[in-house]
């Protein structure tokens, strides 16, 4: 509560101490205050005059209030604060940046499921947002973003034609690149094939041109860029509440809490545990595994966990209820994660979207990367969300770290649970 600087008050003091232990405080919980002193009756002083209360040796005396008292509404986030601090930009400005990415988010993750839709991203300013569809769908984007700030552009090649934009690209680096090579995307915004690459591999400095040859003969109505790209790969974290794996000396955070269609359990990411998982949660042991898949595109698994719960961790002392709602992660995007090794509220900016995270035994997830944020072995499978509207929605779970300064690369929630029958707790 806050006061006007001329109100003068004598109060009682009150100590409140919540938390569990073990688990810390849990958001929603309420300390119940002690009843309200009685006092005698008294008038009414005009509205430009002070008032004074006496009764029970206390004695309030306040001048009348010059604005109404913020709410506790109007308390910023965790997450403002953090990313206030870490950017150096207004309070104000985050938590604006915030509220219109939610809302955004909130229209358009649903979207993806259109036939016409192909991909959002977010503008650098982050209030502003553009939404990419079919050739020739435009209409269909514009209908259905109207009440938001986003513009609506169509993809040059059609679905059928990214495609095999991508195949072809990736044929020929196979062949020039070997065992450097690591993964192709395609950027529909902008019409650009990226190959990835080891750090450091020297076929790589000579590769985009006979890939571009190879792209250009392959009878597109328009002919993508082509570019080489060793900065954004990924090295997968062994991966999590904490997430022992009794088996090695390798650990992991739990994400969200689900259920399975039989039984509660949490998903963390599918990398975990390989290849002998016997994780414990918070020193209960548990063999029980379902839905592991560790594939170019997907790294999730659920560990049965009876009583698994809906809170989720946000800071060592923190945990929050979330929204159920699976959502997507997209460029541009203002994202928050926790991890069990690096102990800290973490946010920033997604900076890439489908860059390969390589992972020890030779594979790799397409992950998302997010500038600003640091990621250490035993983060992953941790939580990732946005704050819209005073509420957290979950995004997604970590799955890596790049190799030039170990920033977080993540996994998106609704790509993980698509399919599997599973819903959030």
């Amino acid at each position: 509560m806050m006061l006007d600087r001329r109100a003068t008050l004598v109060v009682l003091a009150v100590c409140v101490c919540t938390g569990v232990a073990g688990t810390g405080l849990h958001a929603g919980a309420q300390a119940r205050l002690p009843a309200a002193v009685p006092t005698q009756p008294t008038s009414v002083a005009p509205a430009d005059e002070g008032v004074t209360l006496s009764g029970n040796d206390v004695t309030v005396t306040t001048l009348p209030e010059q604005a109404p008292a913020p709410t506790s509404d109007d308390t910023p986030t965790p997450e403002v604060l953090e990313l206030a601090e870490s950017t150096g930009r207004p309070v104000e400005e985050i938590a604006a940046v915030l509220e219109a990415q939610g809302a955004m988010s909130a229209v358009v993750t649903p979207l993806r499921q259109e036939e016409w839709f192909v991909d959002f991203m977010f503008t650098p300013e982050g209030t502003t947002g553009a939404l990419l569809t079919e050739p020739g769908a435009a209409k269909l984007g514009q209908a259905a973003v109207a009440a938001l700030d986003v513009e609506v552009v169509e993809a040059v090649l059609d679905r059928s034609q990214r495609a095999l934009a991508v195949e072809t690209a990736t044929v020929a680096a196979q062949e020039r690149l070997a065992e450097s090579y690591l993964g192709t995307s395609y950027d529909a915004f902008q019409n650009i094939v990226t190959v990835f690459a080891t750090p450091g591999s020297a076929a790589a400095r000579e590769a985009a041109t006979p890939i571009t040859a190879a792209v250009s003969a392959a009878g597109l109505s328009s002919t993508p860029s082509v570019e080489i790209d060793t900065t954004n790969v990924g090295s997968g974290v062994r991966g999590g509440q904490y997430a022992d794996n009794r088996g090695s000396d390798e650990w992991c955070t739990t994400g969200f809490g689900i259920w399975t269609g039989n039984r509660s359990s949490y998903l963390i990411a599918g990398h975990c545990g390989i290849p002998t998982p016997n994780f414990s949660i918070n020193g209960n042991t548990q063999t029980s595994f379902s839905g592991r898949v560790f594939t170019e595109y997907l790294d999730r698994q659920a560990i049965n966990a009876p009583g698994a719960t809906w809170m989720v961790r946000i800071s060592p002392t923190i945990e929050v209820d979330m929204e159920a709602t699976a959502g997507h992660i997209f460029l541009n995007e203002v994202v928050c994660r926790f991890g069990q090794t690096s102990q800290d509220l973490d946010c920033g900016t997604v900076s890439a979207v489908n860059a390969p995270v390589a992972q020890s035994n030779g594979t790799f997830v397409h992950a998302s990367v997010v500038d600003a944020t640091v990621c250490r072995g035993g983060d992953s499978g941790g939580p990732v969300w946005i704050t819209f509207g005073g509420t957290r929605w979950p995004k997604g779970l970590v799955s890596g770290k790049t190799f030039d300064n170990g920033r977080c690369m993540l996994v998106a929630l609704d790509d993980q649970l698509v399919g599997t029958g599973w819903s959030l707790l």
